[in-house]
């Protein structure tokens, strides 16, 4: 049984002629912007806790149809929230 998800990552490797794995990034990073853009643009809510929630939702589906391995979703986490937070700015975070 071929999984969908597999399927579109093996489809876009052989096309571009890259590693399955790699395919998988670009299409797990695909998907997380465009949950995002489709999310600010519907609600406006962009600044803030606004982008936090599509951001994960989109993090968890793309490591659930195993386009991302756990390092990924571990450095993609980390750098999403240290852009969110901005500690080591003077000004306000959030």
């Amino acid at each position: 049984m071929v999984f969908p998800f597999d399927a579109i990552a093996d489809a876009l490797a052989r096309l571009l002629s890259i590693s399955d794995e790699l395919a998988g990034i670009f299409l797990g990073f695909i998907v997380i912007v465009s949950l995002c853009v489709l999310v600010t643009f519907v609600s406006r809510a962009y600044h803030g806790w606004g982008i936090i929630i599509p951001f994960g939702i989109g993090l968890a589906f793309v490591y659930m149809v195993g386009w991302f391995p756990v390092w990924t979703v571990i450095i993609t986490a980390l750098f999403g929230s240290l852009a969110l937070f901005r500690p080591f700015s003077e000004g306000r975070s959030i």
